[in-house]
């Protein structure tokens, strides 16, 4: 097959308008989906090709597409353009006709002396319409129209029933309303009855068996009221934490290089609280040691005070 058939195809899906030097232009015009009615059909959109003779001039989007293709320069793609539209015209000439791949077939009408071209009946190659399909249409409402021609009667009947229904319904609810009310306001007769309530139970005693009290007068007091008390609270009073003797986290007031340095160090302060932590060949004195970082943090500010430098390190 001619080596530039390959080339139309590809411009064909993606110009509008591809020329075929001294032989004639593919033209590509869009089809939107439509609706056949003779068919009962939808038919999808579509990318439809024409021919025209008359555009034979060179625009050069042929040979660059063999030259991107074939990674040449513009000259040497030109050459093959022209060969193989020589072999086209030779073998229209020669055959009558000339495929130009899926879009159609290229023929000669030597009584006219000119080049027509008939499109095959799926010759949309575009990548957007290529695989879109035709719908069947089916006529609805026709096919409704003629199956209710039998309805009415029987929509009747269905609502006669569920109207029967809804009466029934409503009948029994009245009835079972009545019997409701009825059995409320009907009185009953207790004597003496032993009634489970969670009220307080109320016993009757006969008025001839209460026994009159004693007056007994009782001296009035009064109350003197007393002034209401105050309490000074010191809000900057705060509970330190409370150093322990193995903590993990020790705030560091000196660090020397020597042991010797550091008791050195403990003689000249002498304060039983101070300890002596070797870690990492130095040797650190600590005021004193916490169990845990937000203790020690808190100590720190304390101690910092008197000791100002004073530092965290862990065991």
């Amino acid at each position: 097959m001619n080596t530039i058939v390959r080339h139309i195809e590809y411009l064909a899906s993606r110009r509008d308008c591809v020329v075929i030097p001294t032989v004639g232009a593919l033209l590509a015009r869009y089809e939107s989906a439509r609706y056949d009615a003779a068919a009962h059909r939808m038919i999808a959109p579509a990318r439809a090709y024409s021919f025209n003779a008359s555009i034979e001039h060179n625009d050069g989007e042929l040979v660059w597409s063999v030259a991107r293709s074939q990674r040449i320069d513009y000259e040497r793609a030109r050459a093959i353009v022209d060969s193989e539209i020589d072999a086209m015209r030779h073998q229209l000439r020669s055959q009558g006709e000339f495929s130009l791949g899926r879009l159609g077939v290229l023929r000669f009408d030597s009584s006219a002396e000119a080049t027509v071209f008939e499109p095959y009946a799926a010759s949309d190659i575009n990548v957007a319409t290529a695989f879109l399909c035709d719908i069947e249409a089916v006529p609805v409402l026709e096919r409704v129209k003629a199956v209710a021609v039998g309805a009415p009667a029987v929509e009747s009947e269905g609502r006669r029933e569920g109207r029967w229904r809804r009466i029934a319904s409503v009948a029994a609810s009245i009835a079972v309303l009545v019997a409701v009310c009825f059995a409320a306001m009907t009185p009953l007769k207790v004597d003496d009855a032993a009634l489970a309530s969670l009220a307080p139970s109320i016993e009757r005693v006969d008025s001839e068996k209460i026994l009159p009290q004693p007056h007994v007068s009782m001296p009035l007091v009064m109350m003197k009221q007393r002034a209401p008390l105050y309490i000074d609270v010191d809000t900057s009073y705060r509970i330190m934490p409370r150093p322990v003797e193995n903590g993990r986290y020790c705030v560091v007031v000196s660090s020397h290089t020597t042991e010797a340095e550091a008791r050195a160090f403990l003689k000249h302060y002498n304060n039983p609280k101070f300890g002596i932590l070797e870690k990492d060949g130095r040797y650190r004195v600590y005021a004193a040691a916490y169990a845990s970082m937000q203790e020690a943090t808190a100590g720190q500010g304390e101690i910092a005070a008197n000791y100002p430098g004073a530092w965290i390190c862990r065991r």
